[in-house]
Order: structure tokens, then sequence, then C-alpha cells
């Protein structure tokens, strides 16, 4: 393989990076180290603006991303060593309530779903003496970004610049997408990417699928 670029940081960094990959976004690696800096990078190795950015204590976790408050703006979350739950904006302020404090050091990255169904996500992660399970009170989704550890589709860490939808891999989520998905359903065209076709991760691909392509389209 060839080395791209290499980045030095003040102290060691013990939990993998994650990408954050959503529509309307370049692709952006984030990650912490022992000394409490975030950092954020694009793909070629220069900072985002605003990054790092530093805490008192350690980052302890893998950084994961969602949109909670449906502002079509992902939000960074991760844990750090104090027991505090961070959640960051992309400018690098802080998320109105945050951080979060627990008695109890985490040991794990979060994970966010919305685990009750009623449109707010749920931050949970395990810590030293248990599950923390953490309601955030708006309307989010988390629909599309790496929202756990290792969240790729495939749930092996790798990050392709291909987009949820885009299943003809022109690097756009059009028309023609929602051409490639109906002839799937009818069985007129079985080279589909499946895994970039079910859009809300259900295990079939089918005409709710074709829904969700037709609103991202609407809205973009």
């Amino acid at each position: 393989g060839e080395l791209i670029f290499s980045i030095e940081t003040s102290d060691d960094i013990m939990a993998s990076p994650s990408i954050l990959s959503a529509p309307g976004y370049t692709p952006m690696i984030f990650f912490g180290n022992n000394d409490g800096e975030v950092h954020a990078l694009y793909p070629d190795g220069t900072y985002v603006d605003g990054w790092p950015i530093s805490f008192p204590e350690s980052i302890v976790s893998s950084p994961v991303f969602s949109d909670l408050n449906s502002d079509f703006i992902p939000e960074i979350i991760f844990f750090s060593g104090g027991g505090n739950l961070h959640i960051i904006n992309l400018d690098g302020t802080s998320y109105p309530s945050a951080p979060m404090t627990y008695a109890f050091p985490y040991s794990s990255s979060p994970a966010i779903h919305d685990l009750d169904s009623d449109g707010d996500l749920e931050i949970f992660g395990g810590t030293a003496d248990g599950l923390n399970v953490l309601d955030i009170k708006e309307n989010g989704s988390n629909a599309d970004y790496w929202n756990t550890f290792k969240a790729n589709l495939l749930r092996n860490s790798y990050f392709s610049n291909q987009l949820m939808g885009d299943v003809n891999i022109d690097s756009n989520i059009d028309i023609l997408d929602v051409i490639e998905i109906v002839g799937y359903i009818l069985n007129t065209n079985q080279s589909i990417d499946f895994n970039y076709a079910d859009m809300n991760n259900d295990g079939y691909v089918d005409i709710s699928d074709i829904i969700l392509i037709l609103n991202h389209i609407l809205v973009d």
C-alpha cells in the first residue's frame, strides 16, 4: 500500500477513527487522543476549519454521528475518560445540555438508535458499572450516518465514497437510481448493489426504499 498522509498528535490515539460521510458534506475523519484532543481531517490530510478542539480529559471512544435535532447538520458524539458524554456541533460548539456526566467512566464507544420508536434518538454505551442509555428529547435521524462502532454497511469499518441510494454508482442520487430499484423489484434487473439500495436497512428492497430516495431527491 501507499502512505497518503500521516498526522502527529500530542498523545496516544487509543480508539479507532470514524468517518463522517453525508450528502452535502465532504467526507471527514474524526478521532481523539489521550491528551483530550478531537481531530477532524479531510481525506487528503488537511484539517477541517476550527479543529482540533481540546477537552480536559482523554478521549476514550471512537466518535459517532447522527442528526439529533433534524436540522440536516450532523452532530459528533463521543465519550471522555471522566464519565462525560460529549455532543459537538460541526463548528466545534457544544450541543445544548452537553456534556452529560456520569459517576463512572465510559468503557466503550457510543451507539445511537431510536430504541423506543418515538422519533427521537437514544445514545447508549458501556461504563465501568453497566450500560447507560440517554434519551435525546428532539426528533432526529441516524440514517446514513456512522452511528455505531465499525458503522459502515457491512460493519467492517471500511469506508466507501458511494452514497446510500446511489445504486448505479454515478455519484448522484437521482431518478436513474429509482429506475434501477424498480427494475430490481420487477425482476428485470438483477445486478443491483443491494447494500446501497436498502435505504431503511430492513433487509428488503421495496417501495419503502424508493420513497426514501424520492424524498432525498426532493429535499436536495
